[in-house]
């Protein structure tokens, strides 16, 4: 698998969303994030959700990981990766979704002619 460069622990949104498009492997993507002190920060003492979106990506994806590296003294984030229906503790109304999308030829509505698209 691919790896992003560190995401900073304050990183935003628009941040994390900068770093996983740099994988060539994820084109378009929205993050949001919820709960927390401050909703903007990836990592808050009171807890953030981070809502990832693939706006491109077909079919089911296989699921982000993660490495944790040391921070500042004192503080010890812990992450958790839910996938495939499975939701939050922290935030039970947010649950995840498997991929539905597919990527067929025509839609698979017959046969298509690639060089005049139709």
């Amino acid at each position: 698998g691919q790896t992003t460069k560190p995401i900073p622990m304050d990183a935003t949104p628009e941040l994390v969303e900068y770093y996983l498009e740099q994988l060539s492997t994820i084109n378009d993507i929205e993050i949001t994030f919820s709960g927390g002190e401050r909703d903007f920060s990836l990592c808050d003492e009171f807890g953030t959700t981070a809502l990832i979106t693939f706006l491109t990506e077909h079919g089911d994806v296989p699921s982000l990981n993660y490495t944790l590296y040391p921070g500042k003294a004192g503080i010890n984030p812990q992450i958790s990766i839910f996938t495939d229906g499975t939701a939050s503790a922290l935030r039970p109304a947010l649950e995840s979704v498997m991929g539905t999308k597919e990527e067929a030829e025509c839609s698979n509505h017959g046969t298509c002619d690639t060089a005049t698209g139709q």
